[in-house]
């Protein structure tokens, strides 16, 4: 998988997580500041979301908390 491809999968799954937990996730490009998660959030999205694939999920999460903004 290409980083391009990553980097889509990534905005995608972020924009699912943001409609469905907005008290968590904040969209890509908002001005509001991202908000810490928890530890081992991962395993609880995993859970959360059975239609979503875990990598995609990972992909997100490392998009998320690598932002220069987190």
């Amino acid at each position: 998988m290409t980083n391009g491809n990553r980097r889509k999968i990534a905005e995608a799954t972020r924009k699912i997580l943001a409609e469905r937990f907005p008290k968590t996730f904040v969209p890509q490009g908002s001005s509001q500041p991202k908000r810490p998660l928890k530890v081992k959030i991962l395993d609880d999205l995993i859970a959360a979301c059975p239609d979503i694939r875990p990598y995609r999920l990972s992909h997100a999460l490392h998009d998320y908390t690598h932002g220069a903004k987190y």
